[in-house]
């Protein structure tokens, strides 16, 4: 370290040594440089100290920044680390879900037994309350909804409940008042099998796939046949190959779902569940088509303002945002297309046609 003082200090020393002083101005100014000494030495010191005490708080500065920093990042991986073994559920698996809860449902419909005399949903309530005591009964209900404008659905805890109004002297006593006891009918699942030649004809598809992938299953051909039953095809028109969706049984769903892939003559074909929603093209709506529409007017599926359709709308031309009209109708987050599969409408409406569904082989 360069210290100007020093040398200066020297040079009055040598400078006053080459002089004629007497002793005692000699001692004196010696006295005096050793003071002016001692007070930069102390000076130098402090500086130090002080110059240290900041290099020193940079790096404590700089050192604690860095464990927080390495602390940071420890604690987002783990937490990263622990979501990801908490992962939300895959739309796929909600949908398993779903068809799990299909087959466990215990349900049991009660109309009228005079069909041109229908009563309402709440008058069979009241004469179901007066006629069965689950209490008295032991019968364990889980809930009881509106079925149409015409009867309703009870569904019960375990089968057993169920034979209690369904086989005993309770489905008796509701006859005598005019209601009817049945089971709920439930829609036969569906399976699409991917990428068939156009040109093959339906009947020897459906041989082919009993020869080459069932013979070995619990199935004879006539009942495999008999549950086999094509409902539609999809894909593009103009191409050579389309999807053929089959109406199945549940035991022949699970035969064919086990196995993936199926075999058909020269060519392999993959299978797997069909879940899709019938849409109104009129009023947008689930359920239904629009030859049983009961809307008056038709509702358009790009800004769901009502009058006119999709290929007539003045919103469309201006581009301005889709409007989704299911979603309106409910007074929902419309932000998106009608024809959105991420619609939560879309998906409440798909939820309900699994759980509609019999995927029970009993």
């Amino acid at each position: 370290m360069s210290r100007p003082w020093l040398t200066r200090l020297r040079e009055i020393e040598e400078k006053v040594r080459n002089c004629k002083v007497t002793a005692t101005t000699m001692t004196y100014i010696y006295e005096r440089v050793e003071e002016l000494r001692s007070i930069f030495v102390d000076m130098e010191i402090g500086t130090a100290l002080k110059e240290m005490k900041e290099n020193l708080k940079t790096e404590l500065v700089c050192g604690i920044k860095g464990e927080l920093s390495c602390i940071a990042t420890d604690m987002h991986n783990g937490i990263k680390q622990e979501l990801s073994t908490l992962e939300r559920p895959s739309y796929a698996k909600i949908v398993q879900n779903l068809q799990e809860e299909s087959k466990e449902k215990k349900e049991l419909i009660i109309m009228t037994t005079d069909k041109s005399k229908p009563e309402e949903p709440q008058k069979i309530k009241e004469i179901l309350r007066q006629t069965i005591k689950p209490g008295q009964d032991k019968i364990k209900i889980n809930g009881i909804r509106n079925a149409g404008r015409k009867g309703v659905i009870i569904e019960m805890e375990t089968e057993e409940d169920k034979n209690k109004i369904y086989k005993v002297a309770l489905k008796t006593k509701l006859a005598e008042k005019g209601l009817k006891v049945e089971h709920v009918r439930k829609r036969e699942p569906k399976i699409i099998i991917f990428s068939v030649d156009r040109s093959l004809e339906v009947e020897d598809l459906k041989t082919n796939v009993f020869n080459q992938n069932m013979r070995d299953d619990d199935i004879t051909e006539e009942d495999f046949k008999n549950g086999f039953k094509l409902a539609f095809t999809t894909g593009r028109r103009d191409s050579r190959y389309c999807n053929y969706v089959f109406q199945v049984t549940p035991l022949i769903r699970d035969l064919l779902l086990q196995k993936q892939k199926i075999y058909s003559d020269w060519t392999s074909h993959y299978v797997k569940d069909y879940i899709g929603v019938t849409r109104c093209y009129k009023c947008q709506g689930y359920g239904h088509t629009a030859q049983g529409c009961r809307e008056k007017d038709s509702i358009c599926s790009y800004c769901a303002r009502s009058g006119h359709t999709f290929e007539t709308c003045p919103r469309k031309d201006k581009k301005s945002k889709e409007r989704c009209a299911n979603c309106h109708r409910f007074g929902r987050d419309a932000h998106h297309s009608t024809l959105d599969r991420e619609c939560p409408a879309y998906k409440h409406a798909l939820e309900q046609e699994i759980l509609r569904t019999n995927y029970s082989k009993n």
